[in-house]
């Protein structure tokens, strides 16, 4: 995703650098849209997953509170990590999101002035 993303930025860096009539500007936006509901459910979907694994997280350390056992701590242990590395990544998604709203608002800006 991350790839996929920075890719995506490169080719509209590029995209803006240009001139482009009121017809390119308004097929970019759109576009560019799209690309911003692909990432909005990209995002809801880590969500869900995010939360599952912190609220699964949280119930094997309260039963391993009340039942050490080594099972228990490596499954708390990769719970942990993985809840940690969900949280990076939702941050990212969330980071970029709110990146691109403003270079959505930006294209929607720049097609009025050419309109």
């Amino acid at each position: 995703m991350k790839e996929y993303i920075q890719n995506y930025e490169k080719w509209l860096k590029e995209i803006l650098k240009q001139e482009l009539n009121n017809d390119e500007a308004n097929k970019l936006a759109n576009y560019h849209k799209t690309q911003i509901q692909f990432l909005q459910h990209e995002r809801f979907v880590h969500l869900i997953v995010m939360v599952m694994t912190i609220i699964l997280f949280f119930i094997t350390f309260f039963i391993f509170y009340n039942n050490v056992s080594l099972p228990l701590g490596v499954l708390m242990f990769i719970l942990g990590v993985l809840s940690v590395a969900y949280i990076i990544h939702y941050y990212r998604l969330e980071n970029t999101v709110q990146k691109w709203y403003k270079i959505y608002n930006s294209l929607v800006i720049r097609e009025d002035r050419l309109g």
